[in-house]
Parts: C-alpha cells; structure tokens; sequence
C-alpha cells in the first residue's frame, strides 16, 4: 500500500506529515469511536494493527482490548503512537500487520467513509509498515 507513494528517503517525512494529520482530528471523532458499542470489522482489524504495534505479546484482540488502547484523551493515545520506538518492530509484528493491511476492506479511502481516524491509522500503520521494510533493506 504506502510502498507505491513513498520510498527510503520520504518515509519519515511521510510518518511527519501522517502524525499531523491525526493530531488534526477532532476529539469528537476520537470520542464517537471509543464510544462505538460495536465498530465495524474495519475500524476492529486498524486498531488491532495499532494493538500489535504497542502490545506485541496479546495475541487475540477484542473490542474492549482496543478501548484499553484509547483509554485516557486523544492526545494521550497520539502521544503512545508518536513515541513508539518504531526500530523495534519484531518480524512477527510485521506479518501481523501485513496480513491486516493486505485486507480489501482495510483501504484507507474505503475506511475514510466510516472514520476518519481508522482511516488516518490505518495510513500511519501503512508508513510503520513501509519503514520498517526500507529499514530491513538498508541493513
């Protein structure tokens, strides 16, 4: 996905450009999906991807997994995935990842219909994805 619009050298300017928009989003958005009794499979599979980032040893992952994830404020949740050490991204991680972005109804513009954020994240986990691999290249 994000590898056909960014190479090595645009990657983090592209995670730069991904955090502002995310830091753009209404706390109402943020609110209205913490708030979701059941989100749709979509918004589930991106906050697992963002799960598997922040939480590598959970296996399975639920909705009131994911909650616990966006406990506390938007900016407290931003602030877990700006600071996420992203050199540090096991090879079981990255599959993880791959298999839920690979997903057909995890496309960002499909996703951006039902949530903004989801769809913001699940660009962010597409650039996390991306360094990753270019990382992986150059060493």
């Amino acid at each position: 996905m994000a590898s056909t619009i960014i190479n090595k050298n645009t990657v983090p300017i592209f995670l730069a450009m991904i955090e502002e928009s995310l830091r753009q989003i209404p706390s109402t958005d943020f609110q209205e999906l913490k708030s979701s009794a059941k989100p749709p499979l979509c918004c589930l599979a991106v906050l697992e991807g963002v799960g598997i980032l922040l939480n590598p040893a959970k296996q399975q992952w639920e909705w009131t997994d994911d909650k616990n994830l966006m406990s506390g404020s938007k900016h407290e949740f931003l602030q877990r995935l700006f600071d996420f050490n992203k050199d540090n991204i096991n090879n079981k991680q990255l599959e993880r990842l791959k298999s839920i972005l690979d997903r057909t109804d995890c496309q960002p513009a499909d996703i951006a219909k039902i949530s903004r954020l989801c769809s913001e994240l699940c660009i962010w986990l597409g650039a996390i994805l991306e360094y990753s691999n270019q990382r992986q290249i150059s060493n």
